[in-house]
């Protein structure tokens, strides 16, 4: 007679972060609204500038989105008309190094665009971590599913089905 029984594996991985993602919002704010753009335009070209002083690629700096809004302020209970604001969202990715962290952050810093700025860290080969995720995680079940057989006088079969539940 077969048995039954389900575990579930808790699996753990570690890796350091080989990859930093640097986000920056720009804004252009002015009564004009091609004026509010320009200024906008003005402030990613003194950024890829900067960039490009400490070896990337103009092109590195990647548009995420654009948006334009009017703005209002309200004044004694009357809304007045402060103009346009145009934000642009940006990003720039590149290999992780604490030496080309403090490089790029200061070039973005002294670029005279003043951009907004926060700074993320990841590794650029994610799947490698998945796999050794779930590595861990089927061998923590196996270990649960060991002891459950042993706890109740029975031997490990054949696995019959595997649930990827990542829940």
């Amino acid at each position: 007679m077969s048995g039954t029984i389900r575990v579930k594996g808790i699996g753990t991985a570690k890796t350091k972060p080989d990859y930093v993602e640097v986000m920056l919002n720009l804004n252009g704010n002015n009564m004009e609204y091609v004026a509010a753009v320009n200024e906008a335009n003005a402030k990613i070209e003194k950024l890829q500038n900067a960039i490009s002083a400490v070896g990337y690629e103009k092109d590195d700096l990647k548009t995420l989105n654009f948006s334009a809004n009017t703005n209002y302020e309200y004044d004694h209970g009357k809304q007045q008309f402060k103009g346009y604001v145009c934000t642009y969202r940006l990003k720039l990715g590149f290999d992780f190094t604490a030496e080309a962290l403090a490089k790029t952050l200061t070039a973005i810093a002294n670029s005279g665009a003043d951009a907004e700025f926060s700074v993320g860290f990841s590794v650029k080969e994610p799947e490698k971590v998945a796999d050794a995720l779930l590595i861990s995680a089927t061998e923590n079940a196996r270990q649960k599913a060991e002891v459950l057989c042993k706890a109740s006088g029975n031997t490990l079969g054949e696995l019959v089905s595997i649930d990827n539940d990542w829940g």
